[in-house]
């Protein structure tokens, strides 16, 4: 059975993080005590040099925040802008009612119906491409590059 360097090494780890715990910890000295973080960072392999990231990693994922927070102000100004532009039930109806005074309810109703879904099929389709097709390729190449890079360097 094949196995890699890296599973051994962390076989090994794991086998002297194993000897740490059995200790009597009554019996233990203060200075051989050890925190949870340490046998954490045992387990995984980290040690306590963990290096800052570089200015381009903090470059990549402020501007990822920042191109999040114009996607969010956009959206919310595309839903009030679609809430103003779609026209009350009320409006409808007095606009069927000048060309055709005699016009029954029912017709008023789908006359509305489909305005507002016609406004609502525009907005999403405009959401749809401003998330899906500009804002989360843009955020996830410049978040993978940033986390990835950080974990590369490690």
């Amino acid at each position: 059975m094949y196995k890699d360097n890296h599973s051994i090494d962390t076989n090994t780890r794991l086998h002297s993080l194993l000897q740490n715990l059995s200790f009597d910890p009554m019996n233990q000295k203060e200075h051989e005590k050890i925190s949870l973080r340490q046998i954490t960072d045992q387990a995984v392999g980290k040690n306590d040099s963990t290096k800052p990231a570089t200015w381009a990693q903090g470059a990549s994922a402020k501007l990822a925040a920042w191109i999040l927070l114009g996607v969010l102000l956009i959206v919310s100004l595309a839903v009030i802008y679609s809430l103003i532009k779609t026209p009350s039930l009320a409006e409808v109806e007095r606009l069927l009612r000048q060309s055709d005074p005699k016009v029954d309810f029912q017709k008023v109703v789908e006359a509305y119906q489909t305005i507002s879904d016609s406004v609502f099929n525009r907005l999403m389709k405009f959401l749809q491409y401003l998330v899906g097709t500009i804002a989360l390729p843009l955020i996830t190449l410049l978040l993978g590059y940033a986390f990835g890079k950080q974990n590369a360097d490690t």
